[in-house]
């Protein structure tokens, strides 16, 4: 249809922004999935007696709940801990779950800084050190790229998506630093997570 169209047709023209035809191709393949819901039925009414009864699956049942397949934010005052937790998080996973990755982009601390903090956290809770071998750090030497414009999802979000296939354990800090647009607009907040959301629920 027309919108359909019209949005792929845009999708080409910011692929030509793009370096690399790897992360061109991404780019338009992720917008042809978007518009994919242009042409399917709104929704599909299902009795409720059809529908197999699941349980929430969590991460850290024992400590800080997070239930799986689902966009979680830890919100506080400034200078309250939330980059600590959520490192603390990120660590009891890995040690829960041998054969795992985790990906934490703590953009307000220097790397170096975020690994010493990972190494007392493990010896405090009597970890192996080596756990740290599948802990993917960012931290404020790398730019912060604006994963959300007016243009809506910003090609950088989606080879972020890409670099990071294969990881179910993903934090990023602060959420806000990622955001390229006004922060007071509720429609471009909500775009903004919507992206989320549909990235957790694809992959």
């Amino acid at each position: 249809n027309t919108k359909a169209r019209n949005s792929l047709s845009q999708a080409l023209s910011n692929a030509s922004k793009i370096e690399g035809v790897e992360d061109k191709i991404n780019y338009i393949q992720d917008v042809i999935d978007n518009t994919k819901s242009y042409t399917k039925p709104l929704f599909e009414l299902i009795p409720a007696s059809k529908v197999i009864a699941t349980e929430t699956e969590w991460i850290g049942t024992n400590w800080l709940p997070i239930p799986k397949r689902a966009v979680t934010l830890l919100t506080a005052k400034g200078g309250t801990g939330k980059s600590f937790v959520a490192l603390q998080a990120l660590l009891r996973y890995l040690n829960e779950n041998g054969s795992k990755k985790a990906f934490a982009w703590l953009s307000e601390d220097p790397i170096g800084v975020s690994v010493t903090r990972a190494r007392n956290i493990c010896l405090d809770l009597g970890y192996n050190i080596e756990i740290l071998d599948r802990l993917m750090l960012l931290g404020s030497e790398t730019e912060v790229p604006h994963l959300y414009n007016s243009d809506g999802v910003a090609s950088a979000f989606v080879q972020m998506k890409q670099l990071l296939k294969g990881f179910e354990f993903v934090v990023i800090d602060p959420l806000i630093a990622f955001y390229g647009e006004d922060e007071n607009s509720n429609s471009h907040a909500r775009a903004f997570m919507n992206a989320f959301t549909a990235w957790v629920n694809k992959e």
